[in-house]
């Protein structure tokens, strides 16, 4: 093993050392051959008689030296420097075939190497956290319900903190908004409301100060804020003496104790209801041991211990869940359970399937590319016999010439895969343009060293995979023999014609297979377009009030607020309803729900149903352009003072009024009363048509209306409805709002088409790369079949003449031609299509409103594709019949 460890070591050394041991070795062979010259004029010939003898004697010095080298180097490599450097040359001298090629490829590799570089951002990099890979998320669920991913009350947390043995830390969060006072204009930011320990679960340091302490969290402690470096630098000038310094958070003195770094943010799924653009965090102001087990609202998050798994994890909350049963009859009525998901994939995995089935369709770009090349490559085959032939009779094995053709092929890949990563750049900048929020990983998203490797590697692939064809077809035996020949008149031979035309048949089935996925998901972004919310989106303007609760303590000077801004905004012109509500269809806003039951439920039944909890104006329905099914919408007279009623959607009255009007029942829920939730009853005066606040795409759970006046939140999302533009109305509703209370920002000012939009656009993301992959790889199958007829009408010149000269008509040629063409777009169709519908239940988690096996998408497909199929064979077949006979017939 040493020895030849050695050997290895001295070829290689012997690669960079040739020159000296060249003039080493010249050296020692003139003196052996000296030594032999002498010795023979030592025995009496002449000088020169004796060197020539000595030379014969000795042998060829050249051969001598060509075998040391072999042994010194690694005649390998040189052979290959040899090869590269014959098919740069043949590349060169084929101008038009190389820049096809490359450009080919280059489509086919940049797609790949865009959207690679997506997934290595959003999916393969670890979250910007240490350790990411222990960081957890802990959900409740209860058996009793369909309620799933349920948040955490705070004695819950606590009892996770003081059972759990397997978490090396745990906390909390949840999320509002607040306004900053005092210095510049009035700013209602996002907040994070935390656990003392929440950021330092994260990992993160500040750039500035600290994190909170204990002490700094619940009732009566020390109120202390940690401002986002955006927040920083945009409100405070990003003064470093800021830390220390008191602001005015929601009408308190607070002293910020931190600054968190550049790019820091809470990346939550998205269905927690914790947004990423949270510009400042400060503690709970309560202990997890306080009460009441029932006010649900806290986003556990834990840090594993180093070593344990989710599995291990997930048994022993098996075990503290068991032991709440015991200890609480409610959880065992509620049938408690908890579970834990790694943060890692929560994240992303909204995103995940939409991100591998375009990669599924790149790959699909990039087999047809290559499929192309093949075909390319072996249509140059048939022109190269002459210098085939000549190679083989000089010598050169099937191995050597399969060498040298994979080498080309090689070159060639290594080409495209140099003009894909220009490709795969402009790319990946128009991409994100175009992306939705789901992909906001993506600020630091470029061509990384990982993404130089995939490509390099794909390229390599690719070179490997479309070099075959050629290589095979010209080391086969038939083909070798047809060669040593000359090839023919044409160069072609029966075996390439077929197997080009295999490898056609291939990328048109490939092809239709990606035009079948982009198809269903542009009719499925068609489907969602077209589906009614529950809602009139166009011509409204939303934005979001936050009251401080120093200066508006409780559900009565909240109510008469919101009296006096909706009649000032009324009054503005053009202004046709307004409306305020808790929560506003489609935001990110965190979400209240809870349980609900009517009058005479079971014990069972108590517990059965969880629904949405609303609170809203009298003109919030109007505003939104809601439908009333039933009843009666709220009106002035639905106060405090007044008896407790309720709107519910349709789908809650028909699950517990079925074929009963549901006008006038009774109605129990947990709602929000001057603060805390409680357990009320209410009058039901209304339904509605069932409003899709949380997805499109998804009805989540019913949805139950309680009037401003009795339940009188805090935070509140007004709805403008206006005959004109929108967005003129912002000035004018500022200036009412500031009429009303100066100190009073407001926020998130977006027309609600906006919010629509943005719910839809990972579907309308996902459609656009579809379609422009599927666009492509119906371009490329079009060239190939195109370069298939074309090749073969010019391999069949001298038979088309004939034909001519013997009376056939043009018709009849292109018809033959054509025919030809169609028959393996044809059968390539047929495959694809079947290809299709055995991938296609892949697709169904991307659909809405589609299956699929959708018919109208598979006919379209097959018209697209036979009509661009007729046109690509077509040309060459007009082509065919402009052939001058007499021409034809001298062609050789």
């Amino acid at each position: 093993m040493m020895s030849r460890l050695r050997m290895l070591a001295a070829r290689f050394r012997g690669l960079f050392t040739g020159s000296r041991h060249d003039a080493e070795l010249t050296e020692e062979l003139d003196f052996h051959v000296g030594m032999e010259t002498d010795r023979l004029i030592s025995q009496g010939l002449s000088p020169d008689a004796a060197r020539q003898l000595a030379l014969r004697r000795f042998g060829s010095v050249e051969v001598t030296k060509d075998a040391y080298r072999d042994q010194r180097g690694l005649p390998w490599l040189d052979q290959l420097a040899s090869d590269v450097g014959y098919g740069l040359r043949l590349l060169r001298r084929a101008p038009g075939f190389t820049t096809v090629a490359v450009l080919t490829l280059a489509f086919g590799i940049g797609a790949n190497t865009a959207v690679f570089s997506l997934i290595d951002a959003v999916l393969l990099q670890p979250l910007p956290y240490r350790e990411p890979d222990r960081l957890a998320l802990v959900w409740l669920h209860f058996d009793s319900t369909d309620q799933t991913k349920y948040p955490a009350s705070p004695p819950e947390l606590g009892d996770l903190i003081d059972r759990t043995t397997l978490f090396e830390d745990i906390g909390g969060t949840w999320s509002s908004t607040g306004a900053l006072t005092g210095a510049g204009e009035p700013e209602q930011v996002r907040m994070g409301f935390v656990t003392w320990n929440f950021l330092s679960i994260l990992g993160v340091a500040p750039a500035l100060g600290r994190h909170f302490l204990p002490e700094e969290q619940g009732r009566g402690a020390n109120n202390t804020i940690i401002l986002a470096d955006g927040l920083w630098r945009r409100r405070y000038a990003a003064d470093p003496a800021i830390v220390g310094r008191q602001i005015q958070f929601e009408g308190n003195a607070v002293t910020v104790i931190g600054v968190m770094p550049p790019g820091f943010e809470i990346l939550f799924p998205s269905d927690s209801a914790v947004p990423r653009d949270i510009q400042a965090w400060v503690p709970f102001g309560w202990q997890p041991s306080q009460p009441p087990r029932t006010l649900a609202h806290v986003r556990v998050l834990a840090r594993m211990r180093p070593g344990v798994t989710p599995t291990q994890v997930a048994s022993e909350l098996d075990t503290i869940a068991a032991q709440l049963k015991t200890e609480y009859a409610r959880y065992n009525e509620l049938g408690l359970g908890f579970d834990v998901f790694p943060l890692q994939q929560e994240v992303v995995k909204d995103v995940r399937p939409a991100l591998l089935a375009l990669f599924a369709g790149v790959v699909i770009v990039l087999l047809i590319a290559c499929v192309n090349v093949a075909s390319l490559q072996l249509g140059r085959l048939a022109g190269r016999s002459r210098e085939l032939s000549l190679r083989s009779a000089l010598g050169a094995g099937r191995r050597r010439i399969a060498q040298q053709l994979l080498v080309e092929s090689l070159l060639l890949s290594c080409l495209g895969g140099l003009a894909g990563l220009l490709v795969g750049r402009l790319a990946l900048a128009s991409v994100l343009t175009l992306r939705p929020d789901e992909l906001e990983r993506l600020d630091t998203v470029g061509l990384s060293p990982v993404v130089f490797v995939f490509t390099f590697v794909v390229s390599l692939a690719a070179g490997l995979a479309f070099g075959l064809a050629p290589t095979i077809r010209a080391t086969g035996a038939p083909l070798v023999a047809a060669l040593k020949e000359g090839g023919g008149r044409s160069g072609s031979t029966p075996l390439t014609d077929r197997f080009r035309w295999l490898l056609v048949l291939g990328e048109v089935a490939l092809g239709v297979i990606l035009l079948v996925g982009a198809g269903l998901m542009v009719r499925s972004l068609t489907e969602l377009l077209r589906l009614e919310p529950g809602f009139r989106a166009a011509g409204v303007l939303t934005f979001q009030v936050s009251l401080p609760g120093a200066r508006y303590p409780g559900d009565a000077p909240r109510a008469i607020f919101a009296r006096d801004l909706e009649a000032r905004l009324r009054e503005l012109p053009g202004v046709r309803a307004v409306g305020g509500v808790s929560h506003l269809p489609l935001d990110d806003y965190p979400n209240w729900f809870g349980f609900y039951y009517a009058d005479g439920a079971s014990d069972a039944e108590k517990i059965a149903n969880m629904a949405d909890q609303r609170t809203a104006t009298p003109g919030y329905f109007e505003s939104l352009g809601a439908e009333l099914v039933a009843g009666r919408l709220f009106d002035e007279h639905d106060d405090e003072e007044t008896r407790r009623v309720v709107i519910v959607d349709r789908i809650l009255a028909e699950r517990l009024w079925p074929g009963e009007n549901p006008i006038g029942k009774g109605l129990h829920f947990e709602g929000w009363e001057n603060g805390p939730f409680v357990l009320r009853r209410a009058e039901v005066v209304g339904v509605v048509k069932h409003i899709r606040h949380h997805s499109l795409t998804t009805e989540l759970r019913p949805q139950i209306y309680v009037p401003y006046p009795q339940s009188a939140r805090p935070v509140m999302t007004y709805a403008v409805r206006t005959d004109g533009s929108p967005q003129a109305l912002v000035g004018p509703v500022r200036q009412a709002l500031a009429r009303l209370d100066r100190d009073l920002p407001f926020s998130k000012v977006r027309t609600l088409q906006e919010y629509v939009d943005r719910a839809s656009a990972g579907a309308r993301f996902t459609a656009l790369l579809a379609s422009l992959f599927a666009a492509l790889a119906l371009l490329l199958a079009s060239i190939g079949l195109y370069g298939v007829v074309s090749f073969g009408v010019r391999q069949r010149t001298r038979e088309i003449g004939v034909r001519l000269t013997l009376g056939a008509t043009p018709t009849a040629i292109r018809r033959a031609v054509v025919g030809e063409g169609l028959t393996a777009a044809g059968a390539g169709l047929g495959l694809g299509l079947l290809g299709a519908l055995a991938v296609g239940g892949l697709l169904e988690r991307l659909l809405f409103g589609v299956s699929s096996k959708d018919p109208l998408t598979y006919a379209v497909v097959a018209g697209v594709l036979l009509a661009v199929a007729l046109v690509a064979a077509y040309l060459p077949a007009r082509r065919a019949t402009r052939v001058d006979p007499m021409l034809a017939l001298r062609t050789d």
